[in-house]
């Protein structure tokens, strides 16, 4: 009995895993799509920064800054992607096992593991660009 339910759930299993594996890429890439757009803003933002500290703003200031970008970023792109997940869980219902379509749990996870990734994503430019040394980068200008 166990060798039939194992052959009869392994296309479904190999299916799983696939769909796990592309999930997962897709995760790292946006990942590195939120770090590339936070670096990209710091160097665009370099002299304002600059700026603005030289002016009296603070370096916890202007890293809480770039991280609620980040976090405004993550909301928007979650938000989408539930809207997403909502209409396409149709289409996955045939490969689920005990659990809805619109799992909470699976859901919070997921939020969680994305939200989480987007601010760790976005503090190594996030740091550097309020640790910009401002009379250095005013003089070059």
């Amino acid at each position: 009995m166990d060798a039939l339910l194992g052959k009869r759930l392994g296309e479904r299993r190999f299916l799983l895993v696939l769909l796990g594996a592309f999930a997962l890429t897709a995760v790292l890439i946006a990942a590195v799509g939120v770090f590339g757009v936070m670096s990209q803003a710091a160097a665009e933002r370099e002299r304002e920064i600059a700026v603005r500290m030289a002016l009296g703003a603070s370096p916890r200031t202007i890293l809480g800054e770039f991280l609620a970008e980040a976090g405004w970023m993550a909301v928007a792109g979650m938000a989408v992607g539930l809207a997403i997940a909502a209409i396409v869980t149709r289409t996955l219902t045939r490969f689920l096992f005990q659990i809805t379509p619109l799992d909470a749990p699976s859901i919070g996870a997921a939020i969680c593991i994305v939200g989480g990734l987007t601010l760790l994503a976005a503090a190594l430019p996030a740091r550097r660009a309020s640790r910009t040394d401002p009379a250095g980068i005013l003089q070059q200008g």
